[in-house]
């Protein structure tokens, strides 16, 4: 089932309408397959919603957030700024994000002004896969492995408007034959973007919901009737902005299982560019649970 969105493209989704000096508006949503708002469209929001309160020149370093309870997608969201620092080198931001005055997330966000460290690390990312354009799209692999990302495709993986995707190790096992504690994925928007620095950041975010969670309920599949759908909600998601970089351009998604418990995964993403710089960071944890057929 492709995602319903009532917005001719992603910018035009991610637009907000001022309300107050403070509080902001959606004005489009898009319906993720259960029917509620899809998470990525509330980060990319929050970015936006949060720097409009922040001098020009700083750029965001972390987005944290807890989702309390699903939204409507038929009901705009409220996004409710309160400033917590704005010091030398860092502005951080509170947003409570509200639908019909009911909490919907809790987020808070950092924003630095940009500087020249001493140190520029990242540890070895190992190889970079094949080319993007190397892969064919996912709805064209052979139809077993088609078939089998159907039955993992909570968030139908290979129908979204605005994301383009290719599988970077097409061999890799998909379930349900062996869960994948680790998936890559190249990722990007599908249409050229924004510019705008603040426009790209908040696309990033966007991106970085996408399929995060895979590789965690993929564990779910060997043992749930194949009568039973899985159900997975996100819990609470961070991201860390390393360095800038483009959402319309491809990333490497590198995804990995960190922990399965308690009808809850943890998993963890890192969004490489395809000459392998570490551009972003994330954490998501999420309800995952078998849901016997009605």
């Amino acid at each position: 089932m492709p995602h319903r969105i009532s917005a001719p493209d992603l910018q035009s989704l991610l637009q907000l309408q001022s309300v107050d000096a403070n509080t902001f508006r959606s004005i489009n949503n898009e319906r993720n397959v259960n029917g509620r708002i899809y998470g990525g469209q509330i980060m990319g929001q929050l970015v936006l919603a949060a720097a409009g309160s922040i001098d020009a020149g700083r750029d965001p370093t972390v987005l944290q957030m807890v989702f309390m309870q699903g939204a409507s997608a038929d009901q705009s969201l409220d996004y409710a700024v309160r400033p917590l620092q704005d010091g030398r080198r860092f502005s951080s931001r509170h947003v409570a994000v509200t639908q019909n005055g009911v909490p919907i997330v809790d987020a808070h966000l950092s924003f630095q002004t940009p500087a020249d460290g001493a140190i520029d690390h990242q540890p070895s990312h190992g190889p970079i896969p094949a080319a993007p354009e190397a892969h064919p799209p996912p709805q064209l692999l052979d139809p077993v492995t088609v078939e089998k990302m159907k039955q993992a495709g909570y968030f139908g993986f290979h129908l979204h408007p605005f994301i383009e995707a290719r599988i970077a190790y097409p061999e890799q096992p998909f379930i349900p034959d062996v869960p994948a504690a680790e998936f890559k994925m190249w990722t990007r928007l599908r249409q050229p973007f924004s510019a705008e620095p603040m426009m790209q950041n908040a696309a990033l975010a966007y991106l970085s919901d996408w399929w995060l969670a895979y590789c965690g309920y993929s564990f779910l599949i060997g043992t749930a009737s194949s009568q039973n759908r899985i159900y997975v909600a996100t819990l609470n998601h961070a991201l860390w902005f390393h360095a800038p970089c483009r959402a319309d351009e491809w990333l490497l998604y590198v995804c990995k299982t960190l922990r399965l418990g308690g009808n809850r995964g943890l998993v963890s993403g890192q969004l490489y560019t395809t000459r392998g710089v570490l551009v972003a960071s994330a954490t998501q944890e999420s309800l995952q649970m078998p849901v016997p057929s009605a």
